[in-house]
């Protein structure tokens, strides 16, 4: 059975889960431009490049928290979901956020969108940034394992913003400061979206993801950006474009992967690990999963250098707040299954359909658009 046959004689079959005639349209095409390969991306020397000093230690301990004794600070962690820390020199759990540094403007921020204090108060949000905050504004790589929802996205903004604003202004050629890589388009989005929240008027942020014409993003990179927000396959183009004069990472010295588990899942390893191989080894890296598995953590001992492990919940943990159900079929009936699931949630909101591989995506997006199902593939 080919690729396309599964998705053949549909039509009438589509409608019993549609309100409404479903009408055969002609498929549209990506508009996408040929990916860069990894051999455009050429590798960086790091020994013949003499890199400029930087600072990463910004933290100062507060007398309250510095006075808390070894079993104040157990008891606090355990309070917090039970967060667990492997690695030494970990810094104590703030209370407060400006108990970690940070300045007034970010404070205002974060009251103005209800982040008042990194506490269970907030329901989940910032339970993780009371111990990653302080231990990333220390300098420390960090290895943050948590699900969704604990405050991952704070925890390695608000450190983010005090290491670029520390650094010179970028030159006409100069490339980011900070990079945020992470596995899928919508994440890129709304990462992008909290750190526009944050980011001072000088600080240019700039999101970079597949599944949308390149020539605006290429042209805003110019421009210059301290901050990249990125899919790593999109970043690759980037980085290969125009013989590399778009963009490039000289600069970078503090580097987040957000989702490293999704991203392992979805093929991603060899453009991380290029990219990362490009960054001046000296950098900062802190890592986000909600799981950690075998393969993330061997990940994590090539990019990380003496990390802090932070755990909250389990090292394997799945949101408790998402429903799984496991449904065994045959091949060839997966796409009528999938439309009964479409037609169930049409009315509901988004949803999100995950694939082996790109092209199987490309299919299955010109086929439900044949379907005037309106689909997008990234």
């Amino acid at each position: 059975m080919t690729r396309d046959s599964r998705y053949q004689d549909t039509q009438s079959k589509a409608s019993q889960f549609f309100v409404g005639p479903i009408t055969q349209a002609v498929p549209v095409p990506l508009q996408e431009p040929r990916p860069a390969t990894l051999q455009e991306l050429g590798k960086v020397d790091h020994t013949v490049i003499e890199y400029v000093p930087f600072r990463k230690d910004f933290y100062v301990e507060v007398p309250e928290i510095a006075n808390m004794t070894k079993e104040e600070v157990d008891n606090y962690r355990a309070e917090l979901e039970g967060i667990r820390i492997k690695g030494q020199g970990c810094p104590k759990p703030i209370k407060t956020w400006a108990q970690c540094g940070v300045s007034k403007r970010i404070l205002d921020v974060l009251k103005k969108n209800n982040y008042e204090k990194p506490t269970p108060i907030q329901v989940q949000v910032c339970l993780f940034s009371n111990q990653a905050v302080p231990a990333i504004m220390k300098g420390r790589d960090v290895i943050g394992i948590a699900k969704t929802g604990s405050g991952k996205t704070l925890a390695f903004l608000l450190p983010m913003f005090r290491h670029v604003v520390d650094q010179p202004p970028l030159e006409d050629t100069d490339g980011p400061i900070a990079v945020i890589m992470t596995p899928t388009r919508e994440l890129c989005m709304q990462i992008g979206k909290e750190c526009k929240k944050f980011a001072k008027n000088n600080l240019r942020v700039c999101c970079v993801y597949g599944g949308t014409g390149i020539s605006e993003q290429i042209a805003e990179l110019k421009r210059g950006a301290e901050i990249i927000v990125c899919t790593p396959g999109r970043m690759i183009d980037m980085l290969a474009a125009n013989g590399g004069r778009v963009t490039n990472l000289r600069r970078v010295t503090y580097v987040v992967l957000d989702e490293a588990d999704r991203m392992f899942d979805l093929g991603f390893e060899p453009q991380v690990m290029r990219i990362i191989d490009n960054i001046q080894p000296s950098r900062q890296t802190v890592m986000f999963s909600a799981t950690f598995p075998r393969q993330v953590e061997a990940l994590a001992k090539k990019i990380l250098t003496k990390p802090i492990e932070i755990t909250v919940g389990g090292r394997s943990v799945v949101c408790k707040d998402v429903t799984q159900e496991v449904v065994i079929l045959d091949e060839d009936q997966k796409f009528l299954k999938l439309l009964e699931v479409l037609g169930q949630f049409y009315e509901r909101g988004q949803t999100l359909v995950f694939v082996d591989k790109q092209e199987n995506a490309d299919s299955l997006f010109r086929y439900l658009l044949s379907l005037t199902i309106i689909a997008i593939s990234d």
